[in-house]
């Protein structure tokens, strides 16, 4: 059997702007490059572009010291995800804190980690 429409989503990220907007381009190319040769019709809809956004150093700085007071293992990471902190990103000081599951799915609720920094002070 052969699909008479195919509807699909691309989710892509990248924490750097011009990277991600070349990437996007040249795949956008490349679609409407194999449309045309397979002879179908592309439609091409970016319902959602939300643009990379820096955390905040400060806030960063702070989560990083509490670890080490708490003697927590941490990783710096560059994350690309399309979080709140996208959002909220830009209007406010923002951070992001990747908890690892530790054997359960991470929507578990034995696996969540409530982390407050309040006045400074670590809540957990």
């Amino acid at each position: 059997m052969i699909a008479g429409e195919v509807v699909f989503s691309l989710d892509i990220r990248h924490h750097q702007e011009t990277i991600l907007d070349s990437f996007c381009k040249e795949i956008f190319s490349n679609f409407d490059s194999f449309a045309e040769e397979a002879e179908i019709k592309l439609e091409i809809s970016q319902w959602m572009d939300v643009k990379p956004v820096e955390m905040d150093v400060e806030m960063n700085h702070l989560v990083r010291e509490i670890a080490d007071e708490k003697n927590i293992s941490y990783q710096n990471i560059v994350s690309g995800a399309g979080h709140d902190a996208q959002v909220f990103g830009t209007m406010c000081p923002t951070c992001l804190l990747f908890v690892p599951s530790q054997g359960e799915t991470a929507t578990h609720l034995k696996s969540l980690l409530v982390f407050q920094i309040w006045k400074g002070e670590s809540m957990f």
